[in-house]
């Protein structure tokens, strides 16, 4: 019955929402060698949200993998048929089932996988299994395929593509073509490489056919897929499609595709668009473009292309010349001297990158000073890829203070690769210029490295203001984590921590017995009939299209009130006047009669979509202007004037409660603001405390007993030496009573000391780590003790000069010798002057002691008296407010003991009492001194 229990404990802890708990289910698992938990292993190992559950996962697969191939249990499987292991409860037996089938490769084999496939429970073996079916290329097997590329796990997904790619054939490849927008990029890997099987001309037919489809969803998968080729040939697919599909949609998305690629530049596209304009039918557009149904052609027809004054013509050589391995050389050294459509160039600089060109050098170093950005980003990739022997890259030098991130990014690249600048102070260059662009152009230098010098650059990138930026960089370091870059997986699991704690920041607080009262009231209403409703406190969930909404706000408001840039506002004028152009020919287009010919109105109505999709294109334009500029803003908030501040104020308020970033752009904290009230940091801190009350009650109450261990050993010594000789007993108490303050002080340092710790680390979601902490304490305790002995002595003098003072008062007020009214105000004077001077000091050196602990690298003196002077009266009142609270509790305490104690004999009683007040001090007095460290990590985060 026991061990029962634990393995139904183990399986609860694999099955628990917290990483800790599954952790600690998978380490029990490999302890007990429990192979029964190998699936739930497996899913963890590949699915898991926690990047150290993973790996923790993955190793202990593996021991347990070991564990059961040198266990004599396995010998059984090998008398087992193939159909039996494959229905064997113990994964192992089927993992063994799958490799004894493959091996024999027989046809029933093949159907016992099938009926296998389906009823596998393990992602792992699921995974291999498809692979296994794939390697048997049947056909027939395509459709029991195809449902596994719709797999919640990426890594059935990726399996199942390079299965399909065995089976080969056109069915197969519709399939692993519908999986080209697939997010994961392992299907993506695998889906290009099945595409490079199929062949140039072959995948082109094989999408020809596609585009011919019953199936809307084969003919959309064919549109996207030629926009990604990006050939002549696809450009005429598209508008084919454009013209003649029968889905709205679909016509849509190929308009839109190819407005995408003229507005890139390319050629054929705006040529492709001006015959779209001409034509009402599918013949009529191809009996148009000649060019584009050439399969086969000779090198002398492709020199004449190259050699045409037409842009699109010269587009269609270059496109054959990429996509074949021609000896064209000479022919293309020479239109690449005398191109001059940037477009054009910028694609021949990518040809002589692919081919490492180095007769084009030179060249390509005079188009290094191009006046097209793209050209100049090109160039400089082309250089550092056909760089002759050598020959030096100094050239590119000059391009690390481009105007345009992607040139500076590139050159950065070329020149770190051989060793000609430092890459840190370049980044931070980059960084330093403020925009966005250069930001990810940075990452993208940074993804492309992977060196551990570059993990806290990725850090501090984590924490940029601009949201876009920390995703980005969130997204790098899941690479560096994956490649195992030193410091990267420890970075990862810090950010994944800060996430889970933003996520769940409403619910911080929450201790264990709050856990328990909430179960029991549930369960109480729940008996009470009353229906619990989950969602009566949900917050409104942030989303992509709410974000985009307060953008737009935000740009149009600061649109309204000029609040930008000229450059902004004429981008901005220019596309409005456009837009009200365009719509004024569409209504104008609108408005005329066509002759009633049927290729007159085919023609009316081509320009009308035409122009609304130029116009949707125009808007969408004007909103990413609006967008960069609302972020612009947005990032730069806290440097707004006054007048643009308080007329931005809502809207930059909805942009932050709607921001979809992954990633906190500070580090986790439960600090009030700055300008919170009194309560607020008394609130904060007794929930802290109520989160933590057992760490910080036991160790106060161990401290205390030290202190009382230290004195009654001195009592007990003093007592003997009392016994034998007052005057030895009178010498040892005048020697050891310092030393017994000394010590004190000691303690009671030591323990400020750690209950600091323990709130800066409670406070900002971090686990307390008691041998951390003593290890911290350790090397602040010299510095600490120091401080708060030079400010108890401080505090001494002022004590006695306030007692000076006040005793003058008393002194002249009884210089009559007689009790009067006089006598009276004299020592309501001296009473209200001691306390003034003794409060002016006392709180002036109150947070010496956590000023010292938080803060060590400045004089505590100095940052004690500056957070002093920021707010005397918040802070006296802080100090005031909490000691009253906290009497207040302790003596309502008091008083409901003093009720059960009347029932106990008086000597009892009266030590109950004592005790339980007694206690009730030592342990609440942690939450007047967290009170004083919350206010302190508030200033001094201020300060900052």
């Amino acid at each position: 019955m026991t061990e029962q229990i634990d393995l139904e404990k183990i399986l609860e802890l694999l099955n628990s929402s917290v990483a800790k708990e599954r952790q600690q289910g998978i380490v029990l698992s490999v302890r007990g060698a429990l192979s029964q938990f190998v699936p739930q292993i497996t899913e963890l190992a590949g699915n898991d949200g926690d990047e150290e559950t993973r790996i923790l996962a993955r190793k202990a697969l593996e021991r347990l993998g070991q564990g059961q191939s040198e266990h004599p249990s396995e010998e059984p499987f090998a008398q087992l048929s193939v159909e039996q292991l494959l229905a064997h409860e113990d994964p192992h037996a089927r993992f063994y089932g799958l490799k004894k089938l493959l091996t024999e490769q027989s046809r029933t084999g093949r159907l016992l996988l099938l009926n296998a496939i389906n009823t596998e429970t393990v992602s792992q073996l699921k995974a291999s299994m498809i692979i296994g079916l794939g390697k048997f290329a049947n056909a027939d097997d395509v459709s029991v395929l195809a449902p596994f590329l719709k797999n919640e796990d990426a890594r059935i997904r990726a399996n199942a593509v390079e299965a399909l790619a065995m089976i080969a054939g056109e069915d197969a490849y519709r399939c692993i073509i519908s999986c080209m927008s697939d997010d994961d990029n392992r299907v993506k890997t695998n889906v290009v490489r099945a595409l490079q099987n199929v062949g140039g001309q072959s995948l082109f037919n094989l999408l020809k056919k596609m585009s011919q489809d019953d199936k809307v969803w084969t003919r959309a998968s064919a549109a996207y897929a030629f926009y990604r080729i990006k050939s002549p040939q696809s450009l005429v697919a598209l508008a084919q499609m454009a013209l003649g599909d029968s889905e709205p949609e679909i016509r849509k998305r190929a308009f839109e595709y190819i407005v995408a690629e003229s507005r890139e530049g390319n050629p054929a596209a705006v040529v492709v668009l001006e015959k779209l304009k001409q034509s009402q039918s599918q013949d009529e557009f191809a009996a148009g473009m000649p060019e584009a149904h050439v399969e086969e052609a000779s090198e002398d027809d492709v020199i004449k292309l190259l050699n045409s004054e037409e842009a699109a013509r010269r587009y269609i050589a270059l496109s054959k010349i990429s996509a074949d391995a021609t000896g064209l050389s000479d022919a293309f050294y020479e239109a690449f001297c005398r191109e001059q459509d940037t477009f054009l160039l910028s694609m021949m600089l990518t040809i002589v990158r692919e081919r490492k060109l180095s007769s084009a050098f030179d060249r390509c170093s005079q188009l290094l000073s191009h006046a097209d950005d793209r050209v100049r980003a090109n160039a400089v990739e082309a250089v550092a890829a056909s760089l002759p022997a050598g020959a030096s890259l100094d050239c590119l030098l000059p391009l690390l203070k481009d105007k345009y991130s992607r040139v500076v990014a590139n050159a950065l690249l070329a020149l770190y690769r051989l060793n000609r600048v430092e890459i840190i102070p370049e980044l931070r260059i980059m960084l330093g210029k403020g925009r966005e662009s250069f930001k990810r152009s940075a990452l993208y230098v940074i993804s492309q490295l992977r060196e551990p010098i570059l993990v806290p650059m990725l850090e501090k990138m984590l924490h940029d203001h601009n949201p876009r930026v920390r995703d980005s960089a969130f997204e790098i370091l899941h690479d560096y984590a994956d490649g195992r870059v030193s410091g990267a997986v420890i970075l990862l699991q810090s950010v994944k921590k800060q996430i889970e704690l933003e996520k769940g920041k409403d619910k911080f607080f929450e201790n264990g017995l709050d856990k328990v009262f909430a179960g029991v009231l549930s369960m109480l209403r729940s008996v009470g009939g009353e229906v619990i409703k989950d969602s009566e406190r949900k917050a409104l969930a942030r989303n992509p299209q709410a974000e985009k909404q307060s953008l737009l706000q935000l740009g149009q408001k600061c649109l309204q009130h000029k609040i930008a840039d000229d450059r902004t506002l004429e981008s901005i004028t220019a596309i409005e006047a456009e837009i009200l152009h365009i719509a004024e020919l569409i209504k104008t287009a609108g408005l005329e009669n066509s002759d009633g010919s049927l290729s007159e109105e085919a023609r009316q109505k081509s320009e009308q979509e035409l122009l609304k999709i130029e116009q949707q294109s125009l808007m969408a334009r004007r909103e990413a202007v609006l967008t960069f500029l609302a972020f612009e803003v947005y990032s730069n908030r806290a440097h707004l004037d006054s007048r643009s501040a308080s007329l931005l104020m809502a809207e930059i308020g909805r942009v932050d409660a709607n921001i979809c970033s992954y990633i906190p752009q500070h580090g986790f904290s439960m600090l009030p603001d700055e300008t919170a009230s009194v309560s607020e940091f008394f609130d904060v801190a007794m929930r802290l405390y109520q989160k933590h009350v057992a760490t910080f009650s036991i160790y106060t109450l161990l401290q205390f007993g030290r202190w009382v261990a230290m004195c009654f050993a001195l009592a007990f010594v003093f007592g003997v030496f009392s016994a034998l000789s007052q005057i030895v007993a009178g010498l040892f108490a005048l020697i050891f009573l310092p030393y017994l303050a000394y010590k004190t002080l000691g303690i009671i340092v030591e323990w400020k000391i750690n209950v600091a710790l323990m709130v800066d680390d409670g406070i900002h979601g971090r686990e307390y780590n008691k041998e951390r902490v003593r290890e911290k304490a350790g090397e602040l305790y010299l510095n600490v003790f120091s401080s708060s002995l030079k400010k108890h002595l401080l505090l001494g003098l002022w004590l006695f000069l306030a007692l000076l003072m006040s005793g003058t008062i008393l002194t002249a007020g009884r210089v009559t010798g007689n009790y009067t009214i006089v006598s009276d105000l004299a020592n309501l004077l001296a009473m209200l002057l001691l306390i003034a001077v003794f409060a002016s000091a006392y709180f002036k050196y109150l947070l010496v002691e956590t000023a010292a602990i938080l803060e060590p690298g400045r004089d505590a003196f100095v940052t004690a008296e500056s957070m002093f002077l920021r707010d005397k009266v918040k802070l006296a009142t802080l100090f005031i407010f909490s000691t009253f609270i906290i009497q207040l509790v302790t003596g309502t305490s008091v008083e409901i003991v003093n009720l059960v104690s009347g029932t106990l004999p008086p000597y009892i009683g009266g030590m109950l009492i004592f005790a339980v007040s007694f206690i009730s001090d030592m342990c609440l007095a942690p939450i007047v001194f967290s009170t004083l460290c919350i206010y302190t990590l508030v200033c001094i985060g201020k300060s900052r």
